[in-house]
């Protein structure tokens, strides 16, 4: 146990020191110095960390993008239950569905997946981790964005709704890296030294800088509205997708052991701030999803530690 405190307590103390820097005048309110550290770590740290390593490595297999699908599969079906079921129960109106659903399912995969997973489980842990992040990114908002914009009373057709979100992800710089990455992978070309050695310098700041992001963007929110709804989120999130994905890795697809400890450690995630800007930008649920990812960070100082533990033990 105390081994997996050394791994995760840095972490948080990155985090914990971007949040008190949020607190002092050196980054006031509205400076956007927290939007301007996660964008720079989204658009350049890791779409870098993403090329590099994929780029370097073998081209996946079917069998790897079969694991993908599996983790995808459990995220989905929760994904659809927090939308249709557990949203309409906590009396979420239909406009917001989709984005209480988001909160359930989008982990922190890039800012405190990437270096819990590089230092638990190496670089081919984090190659896979990589791989999960970008199709995250790829269907998640498309498809919540789809059914945002459809329980709108005046809106566009679906088809038309749909293409714009897939045409938008696809701009993602994070999606843009995985293709590029696997693209030059499977042509089996060498990168030169001097290229590695260029991206060797943003991809090693996704780390710290993306956890230093979080930290400041935290010392922005505040716990309002009501509690259990934000709850129930980081429920769902943090201990049933991570039993999800370890039945479906471990009992149907019989997944090699790194992609068992990959992909549970990811589901383990607390929820991401890409929740937060949806809702925001849609104003509904902004308060109440804020609150979920300031419960979810809290909780996850603690669970991270014992899931971490279990997996070693499993190992």
């Amino acid at each position: 146990m105390l081994d997996n405190i050394v791994i995760i307590a840095p972490i948080f103390i990155i985090m914990i020191v971007g949040f008190m820097m949020g607190k002092t005048n050196v980054f006031p309110e509205g400076s956007g110095a927290a939007r301007t550290f996660s964008t720079f770590t989204w658009y350049v740290a890791i779409p870098a960390l993403i090329f590099k390593l994929l780029s370097s490595n073998r081209f996946p297999g079917g069998e790897e993008f079969l694991n993908v699908a599996g983790y995808y599969s459990v995220l989905y079906v929760i994904y659809f239950i927090s939308a249709f079921l557990v949203a309409p129960r906590l009396r979420i109106n239909k406009e917001g569905r989709g984005i209480f659903a988001i909160s359930c399912v989008f982990g922190n995969l890039g800012f405190m997946g990437i270096p819990i997973i590089e230092s638990t489980l190496g670089n081919e842990g984090l190659r896979i981790l990589l791989m999960i992040i970008s199709f995250h990114m790829l269907t998640l908002l498309p498809i919540t964005t789809l059914i945002t914009e459809m329980s709108k009373p005046k809106t566009d057709s679906v088809w038309k709704v749909l293409s714009i979100s897939i045409v938008n992800s696809l701009k993602n710089p994070v999606v843009i890296s995985l293709v590029a990455g696997l693209s030059w992978s499977a042509s089996g070309l060498v990168l030169s030294p001097i290229a590695l050695r260029i991206l060797d310098f943003p991809a090693a700041a996704a780390a710290p800088v993306g956890l230093f992001a979080v930290g400041l963007s935290l010392s922005r929110v505040q716990l309002k509205g009501e509690l259990f709804p934000a709850s129930v989120p980081v429920f769902l999130k943090m201990a049933l997708l991570p039993l999800g994905v370890y039945g479906m890795m471990t009992v149907v697809l019989d997944a090699p052991l790194i992609w068992v400890n990959t992909t549970t450690l990811a589901a383990c995630m607390p929820t991401g701030f890409l929740a937060y800007s949806v809702a925001d930008q849609n104003n509904n649920g902004a308060n109440r999803t804020a609150s979920t990812i300031m419960i979810a960070a809290i909780v996850s100082s603690f669970s991270l530690i014992i899931a971490v533990s279990l997996l070693k033990i499993n190992g």
